[in-house]
C-alpha cells in the first residue's frame, strides 16, 4: 500500500546480516559517460543525505542533496545482468513509489512502470550495490528501509 511522506531530507538505510547499511555513492566516484554515479549501500560514514520531492499523487523524486542533486535513476548494467540504481543530472527525473515494508516504520522503494524494488546486491569492498529487482520470489530477497527524517521546510 503506498505512503505519503513529506518532501524534505532524509537518510535511507536497510537492515542486513552484516549490519545496518546506508544509501550513498563512494567518495572516489567518477561519473560514467551519461554523467551519472553507481549508487551503494554502506556504513553511516558513507551514507548520503537525499532530498525526496513529492512530485505528484504518490510519486517521489529522490536527489542527492551534497552531489549536485543528482536525480536517482536506474539503468541496466549489461555485466551484471540487472538494473543497477544511479545518480544522474537532473536531465531525467526518475519517479519512484513508497510503499509499506513487512513491519511498521519500514518501506519498500520501487519504480512506478515495471514494479522493481530497491535490493541489495552483492558485498564487494567499495560496498554493494544498490539495484531494482522483481518482486519476491522472482528477484529473491526485497529489502524494507529506513527512511529517517533530516530536516524538512
Amino acid at each position: 500500500m503506498p505512503v505519503s511522506l513529506s518532501s524534505g531530507l532524509y537518510k535511507t538505510s536497510t537492515q542486513t546480516p552484516n549490519g545496518k547499511l546506508f544509501v550513498g555513492v563512494r567518495p572516489d566516484s567518477s561519473p560514467d559517460v551519461a554523467g551519472g554515479f553507481p549508487v551503494i549501500v554502506g556504513p553511516e560514514s558513507s551514507s548520503a543525505i537525499i532530498e525526496l520531492r513529492l512530485l505528484d499523487g504518490l510519486k517521489y523524486e529522490f536527489l542527492l542533496y551534497h552531489h549536485g542533486g543528482q536525480s536517482l535513476g536506474y539503468k541496466m548494467n549489461q555485466f551484471d545482468k540487472g538494473c543497477e540504481v544511479i545518480a544522474s543530472p537532473g536531465r531525467e527525473v526518475g519517479e519512484w513509489m513508497i510503499t509499506q515494508g513487512r513491519n511498521p516504520e519500514k518501506y519498500r522503494i520501487h519504480t512506478i512502470q515495471s514494479n522493481l524494488f530497491w535490493t541489495v546486491k552483492g558485498d564487494s569492498s567499495a560496498g554493494p550495490k544498490l539495484i531494482v529487482s522483481p518482486p519476491e520470489p522472482e528477484g529473491g530477497e526485497i529489502n524494507d528501509w529506513d527512511i529517517e527524517l533530516q530536516w524538512n521546510d
